[in-house]
């Protein structure tokens, strides 16, 4: 055997150990494999090629203690290194400082929402930038890039997951090049890998790791005539992606098959089946050392076809995949319309009612900057806040944000009028972070950091909804408040317009002393309540809002939400 140096690491962090091959390997041989082994835990993970003889098995201990590892390899050069790793705990303060040390993601055992590994609560409130490892997002010199400006950005505002896709375009770059060098024009040769594009790529995880945001990924939309993989084979799929899970699966991940999945029944001259989805979902499961969540992203409502499968055309990973063992949430994606956006409480509660039960994301609604070109309405911020505030008072584990110049990362003058955008000037990328909805979204997980929102379910039945539904597409359904409780303890509710119009009731357990709060959305800031007086019945006549624009009714019940 060959002794190797020791090395300290914290927990769910990171380290690289490096091995030189005597003999020239594919990428796609996973020449290597290490154990790790630190008392009754042991972790099996395979080395990725990164460039000439170079091999790499990237580590991240889930234990604190001594941890003793051992190479595997065909090549006796790379064969029976072994050394030990020490695992230190951090400490309360250092978890502070950055919330990944609390430890990967996960989805707990019939749970609805997700946590970290130490049990901590995990809010999720996601931003789209699926350009992010593309030189229109880049480094720039000393951190100074377009890249920086946005991570900054989304921090300060208190987003915690980076919703990117590893491969923009097979003919995007990074400062490293194409990342497969026979692709530049989207010919589906998958045979040779560029290192130094994967590398540009985790200068980049590594500093969405250290801002503490979680990294929501796929690698790219297989199949996708523009802006994917057109023709890629099954099997290519599968070494990507567990190539992928080998350099990456390190990191703090929630990971997605592909984006819009459907479209490998459509644009490609050999479609992919359902069978093959289910296929790479047991790869994945076989390769997610770390047990990470795992779900695929589907097409919008609007754009399912006939051709699909009926269960294809519900607009939810659901559809098609809920029972598979590799699926352990749900993606929705309800579309970019005003006229869809009635369909995501529907399809939340939808999901949310399936067995055994999933988290639910909204990945996609309604981007704001974008046009339902049906009705020639722009969707503002208005809209972007009824999506979100219903989104997590329905149930959602998760709400993802987009705006139309930041998820493509138009940051250039000259740079092409994003698709369904209104206004023939383009809006550069500092008004695109600055966007009034994404300013707002601040304010909503401000709110939520203010109170033990995983202890909410929705409940409709506690709010009068003046009869009306969300049953068509007109803003009919704007009207309708939404509640979400844990009953005597805690009450979120949201009016979207206020409640000057009509006489609003609320039903409240009897017999505790509530606190009553509005919020206002808009700029996050409270007004002060009088203190609810319930009729005989448990009903209280909720007071007039201080506007009649949207607004959210915060109760709580303190000394029995700390038992």
């Amino acid at each position: 055997m060959k002794s190797e140096n020791n090395k300290t690491v914290f927990m769910w962090d990171r380290t690289d150990l490096s091995f030189q091959a005597s003999s020239v390997f594919q990428w796609f041989t996973f020449a290597v494999q290490v154990e790790f082994k630190c008392e009754s835990e042991t972790i099996h993970l395979d080395g990725f090629w990164d460039g000439f003889s170079k091999w790499v098995v990237r580590f991240a201990p889930t234990r604190p203690g001594i941890w003793n590892w051992v190479s595997r390899s065909q090549d006796p050069a790379m064969d029976k290194h072994e050394g030990t790793i020490e695992c230190i705990a951090p400490d309360k303060h250092q978890k502070h400082a950055n919330k990944n040390l609390h430890g990967f993601v996960r989805v707990p055992k019939n749970g609805l929402h997700f946590q970290y590994a130490d049990g901590e609560p995990f809010f999720f409130l996601g931003d789209t930038v699926w350009a992010v490892n593309t030189l229109r997002c880049g480094l720039g010199e000393q951190t100074d890039g377009d890249f920086f400006s946005w991570l900054k950005d989304r921090k300060a505002k208190g987003f915690t997951t980076a919703c990117v896709q590893f491969f923009r375009r097979l003919n995007q770059s990074n400062e490293g090049g194409y990342p497969f060098p026979n692709n530049t024009t989207d010919n589906g040769v998958f045979s040779e890998l560029n290192p130094d594009f994967f590398k540009y790529l985790d200068t980049r995880m590594d500093y969405i790791w250290n801002a503490g945001l979680v990294v929501t990924a796929h690698p790219t939309w297989f199949g996708k005539a523009q802006g994917g993989m057109t023709n890629i084979s099954v099997l290519d799929a599968q070494l990507i992606t567990r190539y992928l899970l080998a350099r990456y699966g390190s990191f703090n991940i929630i990971y997605s098959l592909s984006g819009e999945y459907q479209h490998s029944y459509l644009d490609m001259s050999n479609p992919w089946t359902r069978s093959d989805w289910q296929n790479l979902g047991s790869m994945v499961k076989k390769w997610n050392v770390y047990d990470h969540p795992v779900s695929v992203m589907p097409m919008g409502i609007q754009e399912t076809k006939n051709s699909f499968p009926l269960e294809a055309n519900s607009g939810s990973s659901a559809g098609e995949f809920h029972q598979e063992a590799w699926l352990d949430h749900n993606w929705i994606q309800t579309g970019h319309r005003l006229s869809l956006m009635h369909l995501i409480p529907k399809t939340i509660k939808e999901n949310r009612s399936l067995l055994p039960p999933k988290p639910v994301i909204q990945s996609e609604g309604w981007y704001e900057g974008f046009e339902d070109t049906n009705l020639f309405v722009q969707c503002n911020d208005s809209h972007i806040r009824w999506q979100a505030w219903v989104s997590y008072l329905c149930g959602a584990a998760g709400y993802i944000y987009g705006h139309g110049d930041v998820w493509r990362y138009f940051s250039k003058l000259g740079d092409p009028n994003p698709k369904n955008m209104i206004s023939d000037e383009h809006e550069m990328l500092d008004s695109g972070l600055n966007a009034r909805g994404a300013v707002n979204l601040g304010h909503l997980r401000h709110f939520f950091d203010r109170i033990a929102w995983w202890k909410l379910k929705p409940r409709q039945d506690l709010v009068n909804t003046e009869g009306l539904f969300a049953r068509e597409a007109t803003e009919t359904y704007l009207r309708v408040p939404y509640c979400a409780a844990a009953p005597g303890k805690l009450y979120v509710v949201y009016y979207p317009l206020g409640t000057r119009k009509k006489k609003k009731e609320m039903q409240l357990e009897s017999g505790y002393d509530y606190s009553a709060r509005w919020f206002n959305p808009r700029d996050g800031s409270f007004v002060d309540i009088q203190k609810p007086r319930l009729d005989q019945n448990g009903v209280w006549s909720v007071p007039v809002t201080p506007g009649s624009l949207d607004w959210v009714l915060l109760l709580e019940n303190k000394d029995l939400l700390e038992e």
